[in-house]
Order: structure tokens, then sequence, then C-alpha cells
């Protein structure tokens, strides 16, 4: 997890579940990969928020 820690990331796609919820892609700005292997990585966007993972 530290080597994601404080990274910028960009918002690639979202959708609404039928939840209610945001469901959004993020891609990091710097161009490499999360964990060695993911180009992007999904996320629900306000639990994402609430829980500190992300940050506007």
């Amino acid at each position: 997890m530290k080597s994601v820690y404080g990274k910028q990331v960009e918002v690639v796609a979202f959708a609404y579940t039928d939840e209610g919820d945001t469901k959004v892609t993020i891609k990091r700005t710097d161009g490499k990969k999360f964990f060695r292997n993911f180009r992007t990585v999904d996320a629900h966007l306000e639990d994402a928020l609430s829980s500190g993972e992300l940050k506007k």
C-alpha cells in the first residue's frame, strides 16, 4: 500500500450503481501500474472518500 500512498490519480470512467453509489475507474497520472499488475482500479467513490483511501 505504501507504493500508492500520496500518488495522484485520474478518473477515466464512472458509472452509477443500482444502489445509487458511484463506481469510478482510476489510473495513476505517472503512468505506472497499481501494485505492479493493474493499469486501472475500480472504486466506490463515496466509500473511498469517507475512509480516506481517496482525497479530492
